[in-house]
């Protein structure tokens, strides 16, 4: 089956339907072979790596999780020289550092065709491919870091009630302090995001857990991360 004018790959999936149109995509392509679309339960995957013998596995992640993560180890060990380029709809920034020293390539489902074809190009080139839009949402996500971290515990406690607050005197009643230092407060918290801008201040607030109580996730970033951190926990 196997053909030296060509890249032979099988995908694995968690949503078949994806996994599909990858496939449909790639058979378009001359110089690429697609071998077989599985399903990610471990026994059949390693099964049908050994039948097919590929130079690249695509595996389709609808999440990162321990349990993903934990599929493409039983993969690597058992076959060490076999590329592999993750395709997932999130970026889960708790597991993507250990993931990228398993992995050879990470991409973004929201990514075009013409990224999935260079990906693999890459991959099969220089081993390593890492698509754009997720260095842009790590380069982000540092930015937040750098944020949070320079917000003050009392800032915190202020972002976090002004986001479920109508106003300051309510936020001032709830921490025991005066309107004018809530206000304060506020400038500064606005200083430190470098934006007046109530949606950045609101989305990171959500995104750092910040919310007590019965508060349902601003967003649906948010609202796929905390299902996830869910799943993880449970």
């Amino acid at each position: 089956m196997y053909s030296p004018t060509k890249i032979n790959i099988c995908i694995s999936y968690d949503q078949r339907l994806m996994a599909e149109g990858l496939a449909s995509v790639l058979s378009k392509v001359k110089e690429i072979q697609v071998l077989e679309v599985t399903t990610n339960r471990l026994a059949t995957l390693l099964e049908r790596i050994r039948v097919n013998k590929p130079e690249l596995m695509i595996t389709e992640l609808s999440y990162i999780s321990p349990q993903g993560i934990e599929i493409v180890k039983r993969i690597r060990q058992a076959y060490p020289q076999l590329k592999v380029l993750i395709v997932s709809g999130l970026v889960c920034h708790n597991f993507l550092e250990t993931l990228m020293h398993l992995v050879n390539g990470y991409l973004l489902r929201t990514c075009s065709s013409s990224k999935l074809i260079l990906a693999i190009h890459e991959i099969m080139d220089s081993g390593k491919y890492l698509c754009p839009k997720l260095i842009n949402t790590l380069m982000e996500k540092d930015q937040q870091d750098q944020i949070h971290q320079a917000l003050t515990l009392r800032e915190k406690e202020i972002l976090s009630c002004w986001v479920k607050s109508e106003n300051t005197m309510q936020i001032a009643k709830a921490l025991n302090i005066s309107t004018p230092t809530v206000r304060t407060h506020l400038k500064n918290i606005r200083a430190k995001f470098g934006s007046s801008n109530p949606i950045r201040m609101m989305i990171h607030a959500c995104k750092e857990n910040m919310l007590n109580g019965d508060y349902q996730p601003l967003c649906p970033f948010c609202k796929s991360f905390c299902t996830l951190q869910s799943e993880i926990l449970s």
